[in-house]
């Protein structure tokens, strides 16, 4: 069962280290704001006894389009890899805040693995809350006996998208509002600026506190819904590539909303390829 809330605070987690079954997860993956020195920093200070966990490396290695979900038995020789079993608690946390670990607690949620949550605020807040840290490779383990297994109520494909409306769906992108607007230029390269036709916008960075890097609290992710026509509607969660994407999916989580939601894997850098002939949209309406 997945827990109530799918955010973990540093406090919260420092008093579970060492408890059997937990794993803690260092998460990274390529895109074009980040550096590729996360996992130097990760050996140089992290969690202590957490494993350096590459998104890009748990994804499709055959797709054409960044870290695309795999396929469970792909995702499912990773995951063994770091030692985790069927019934672990996953905890996950990146080096920037709350910007790539969203993305690996819905791969887990959409191999079937429930028991996973967010460090809220990443190793940011657990630095700012003077807890420990370790340096270095930890130990080598067993392979573990976690199973995956496909949810496919949490993942939409292109074509699902295009027929969101139709079934009843709203599609939320996440990124910036000049992204949005088609008035910026696209980091992933390639891809024309614009939007999905009726994709209503709300910038992940509207989800997190810029101060303390921590999400809001459940009763502001309402509001911040509100504010764009989030209702009982299933939300399709969209963004430049499906990873800031899955911040508004733990928001969705986290405040509890009754319309369920999924999130668009291939994104922008799906629906943006000129040579797909997808509809696009520009300006500030429609």
């Amino acid at each position: 069962m997945a827990f109530a809330d799918p955010l973990i605070s540093p406090e919260e987690l420092a008093g579970l280290i060492g408890t059997p079954g937990l794993k803690v997860l260092a998460v990274d993956c390529v895109v074009p704001s980040r550096d590729r020195l996360a996992h130097a920093r990760y050996l140089s200070a992290h969690v202590p006894g957490a494993r350096f966990f590459d998104i890009d490396a748990a994804s499709d290695p055959e797709s054409t389009l960044p870290h695309m979900l795999a396929t469970p038995e792909h995702f499912e020789r990773y995951v063994r890899s770091f030692g985790i079993n069927e019934g672990d608690h996953i905890v996950i946390y990146d080096d920037v805040g709350m910007m790539l670990s969203p993305r690996g607690w819905w791969m887990f949620r959409a191999m079937g693995h429930d028991r996973v949550q967010v460090l809220d605020g990443g190793f940011p807040a657990w630095l700012a809350a003077g807890l420990r840290t370790e340096t270095g490779e930890p130990a080598p383990v067993d392979a573990g006996d976690f199973h995956a297994r496909s949810v496919p109520a949490l993942v939409r494909s292109a074509e699902q998208v295009a027929s969101a409306a139709a079934r009843g769906e709203m599609v939320v992108d996440v990124r910036s509002a000049e992204r949005f607007a088609g008035n910026a230029a696209e980091p992933w390269p390639g891809r024309v600026s614009g939007r999905i036709p009726g994709s209503h916008n709300l910038p992940n960075t509207d989800l997190i506190d810029a101060a303390s890097k921590r999400m809001l609290p459940a009763d502001a992710l309402r509001q911040r819904f509100a504010g764009v026509g989030i209702d009982a509607r299933p939300v399709v969660c969209s963004c430049g590539s499906g990873v800031t994407a899955c911040i508004l999916a733990l928001a969705l989580e986290r405040a509890g909303t009754s319309g369920g939601w999924a999130v668009y894997d291939g994104s922008w850098a799906e629906w943006g390829l000129p040579e797909s002939g997808r509809p696009v949209v520009t300006g500030s309406d429609g």
